[in-house]
């Protein structure tokens, strides 16, 4: 309950960038599609290879997200 109330106030910080150091990524994906399913959310993760997507639906691709600063700027 704490790592969620944790991952609920970098959220509720207002800031448009947060960086989480993790040993276990998907682990924290997994919390983000979470809370997205269960507010509604948006929440997305971002891969090098294929760029930006929504969790939940992550076989659609955001066009021209590959960069971090498409990222940035979407």
């Amino acid at each position: 309950m704490e790592e969620k109330q944790q991952l609920e106030q970098i959220i509720a910080a207002g800031y448009h960038l947060a960086v989480l150091n993790t040993s276990v990524p998907a682990a924290v994906v997994a919390r983000f599609k979470r809370l997205s399913l269960t507010t509604g959310c948006a929440a997305y993760d971002w891969s090098a290879d294929h760029g930006l997507y929504r969790l939940g639906i992550e076989h659609l691709f955001l066009p021209r997200t590959r960069l971090p600063v498409d990222v940035l700027a979407y």
